[in-house]
């Protein structure tokens, strides 16, 4: 803002939840059991 350098934003729609590690894999492997339960 200082450097007088504009910056464009813009909302996008939100996505489902990133996998990076083995450990996000698992988080995401409940969430969607969960769903699945919940939806059965």
């Amino acid at each position: 803002m200082s450097a007088r350098i504009n910056i464009r934003t813009f909302e996008v729609a939100a996505t489902g939840p990133g996998v990076d590690t083995p450990a996000c894999l698992e988080k995401v492997r409940a969430l969607m059991a969960q769903e699945l339960a919940e939806n059965a």
